[in-house]
């Protein structure tokens, strides 16, 4: 479990270099100044990149279980550190319902 936390770690290192030059292929190949060789060039940089460097392939995390299911955005934990936090009143804003 700790090894797919480091992974993702290192995906999101990895992708947060290559944003910039992601951006820059976009916006140049929707540029008309450039000629048909040079876009087909910047075509080629964009799409050779690896699996690693994609945003989608990044996945939401607990910060407490490394769990990767079922992840609140809003807290950034998963739905059972959510109730296990929540029934001790750990999180604000929040309390427990039964019907």
């Amino acid at each position: 479990m700790k090894s797919l936390y480091i992974k993702d770690v290192k995906m999101r290192k990895n992708l947060k270099k290559k944003e910039l030059f992601n951006i820059w292929c976009k916006s140049s190949f929707l540029n008309s100044g450039y000629n048909f060789e040079t876009k087909e060039k910047i075509v080629y940089f964009f799409f050779s990149r690896t699996k690693n460097e994609y945003l989608s392939k990044i996945k939401n995390r607990c910060f407490f279980s490394n769990r990767s299911r079922s992840v609140l955005s809003f807290f950034g934990l998963s739905r059972i550190k959510i109730r296990e936090f929540a029934s001790f009143g750990l999180l604000n804003g929040t309390k427990k319902s039964s019907w």
